[in-house]
């Protein structure tokens, strides 16, 4: 019986961060923080692996991925090297 993907969940963190000097900007705002979203997707045997994407725009990833990737992905073979391709394919007018 093949493993599968039972669960895939997307985590936003905003990390402060001080450079002891004036904060950067970026599009005119002052970066004060490290904005990730972190992907971890537990498999049927157990198995936890963890991606990482780093964005300003994480609430959007993570309904995004909540609402569109994670459910396209839940139940699919851990094995299938199709899978990353076939969502990208599926996915690609997001």
């Amino acid at each position: 019986m093949p493993v599968t993907i039972e669960a895939a969940e997307a985590i936003a963190l905003s990390i402060p961060f001080d450079h002891w000097a004036p904060p950067p900007t970026f599009a005119g705002r002052k970066r004060t923080h490290m904005e990730a979203v972190y992907i971890r997707v537990t498999a049927s045997d157990g198995t936890i692996g963890w991606g990482e994407a780093f964005w300003g725009g994480w609430s959007a990833t993570v309904a995004a991925f909540r609402d569109f990737v994670a459910p396209l992905a839940i139940g699919k073979d851990v094995q299938d090297t199709e899978l990353a391709p076939t969502l990208e394919r599926m996915l690609h007018n997001m």
